[in-house]
């Protein structure tokens, strides 16, 4: 399966006319949503890497592949004093449409893993931190995401993008016999530049 995905990144990167690279910094509002979700709150962050365009000639299809570091916040309305941080490593894969030489949009599958998450609560004016690992949440996380963005000014991507989790947060838990799943996703809404440098 590796050497697969291996070998059709090697025809992408042949096919493609120009390729550019350069970083990516944003910032996000992430929450949760589902059936288990209704609670959650939202909470700002920010994602920073590094980010390449294959484009195509003759074509306005682009691809634009991206390695980010993503810290997210969020939080519930049940206890003001809870917030829950994610550090995770995020490899978006763009597929970008010109439209009119401005503007694009673009959508892909995105692959996350988490690095760390952690919760804070305040208690009788202390602050409790609990830290989470893979026995309490998923450490893989596979997401679609889609966005507008426009490149009106040379060498400069502004793009607004919706990243959508299609896995679950929490990972199953077995209690009394029993086998329980929370049905709560990420869902993130970003607004990030990329730089062409080279």
């Amino acid at each position: 399966m590796f050497k697969k995905i291996l070998l059709a990144a090697a025809v992408l990167v042949s096919a493609a006319s120009a390729i550019e690279f350069g970083p990516h910094v944003g910032g996000n509002i992430t929450t949760m949503y589902g059936d288990d979700a209704e609670h959650a709150t939202a909470g700002v962050g920010f994602n920073a890497g590094l980010a390449a365009k294959l484009a195509f000639k003759d074509s306005p299809i682009s691809i634009t592949p991206e390695v980010l570091i993503d810290m997210r916040n969020s939080g519930s309305d049940i206890d003001d004093d809870y917030s829950l941080t994610e550090w995770a490593l995020d490899i978006p894969v763009m597929i970008r449409c010109e439209l009119l030489g401005l503007f694009y949009i673009e959508a892909g599958p995105s692959f996350n893993f988490n690095l760390s998450s952690s919760s804070e609560t305040k208690v009788l004016k202390n602050t409790v931190t609990t830290d989470y690992d893979s026995d309490v949440l998923n450490t893989f996380e596979f997401g679609l995401n889609f966005g507008i963005g426009t490149n009106i000014i040379s060498m400069l991507d502004i793009d607004f993008r919706v990243n959508m989790a299609l896995t679950d947060f929490w990972a199953e838990q077995k209690v009394a016999g029993k086998t329980i799943q929370n049905d709560a996703s990420s869902l993130q809404f970003a607004l990030g530049v990329s730089v062409w440098l080279f």
